[in-house]
């Protein structure tokens, strides 16, 4: 059966969608939840699924109640398709960027779009859309 489920991690949700047509499941998750929140993380949600490959990942925008467990995700369930609201490699050096949340969430990125691209995944930018 297809449905939208929501899953709550504080501030923030992150949506991961089932699309069921009989032989075979996909899954869209958008989003990663936040690391902040102090009940079951994605990583525990996602291996309690059974999930082992999503077809689709969108990481909306760079927050920590957005990009939170992607980088793991990214990591250790495969991944066929992203789409990234930009390329690490565009941004400004980290040393440079002052505000350490700001910076976190770059590392995040750098450690997802390196993540992705080891395991060959299709990455869509956001900024060329």
């Amino acid at each position: 059966m297809s449905d939208i489920r929501v899953i709550p991690h504080g501030q923030a949700d992150c949506f991961l969608i089932t699309l069921d047509n009989e032989d075979s499941k996909h899954y869209i998750l958008i989003d990663g939840g936040s690391k902040l929140w102090k009940g079951k993380g994605l990583p525990e949600y996602i291996e309690e699924s059974g999930i082992l490959e999503i077809d689709l990942m969108i990481l909306t925008h760079l927050h920590q109640d957005h990009i939170g467990w992607l980088e793991e995700i990214s990591h250790n369930v495969r991944i066929h398709q992203a789409v990234l609201p930009f390329s690490a490699k565009e941004t400004t050096k980290i040393e440079k960027i002052k505000n350490r949340e700001v910076k976190n969430d770059y590392k995040s990125l750098c450690g997802i779009e390196q993540n992705l691209i080891l395991q060959g995944t299709k990455i869509a930018y956001g900024n060329r859309l």
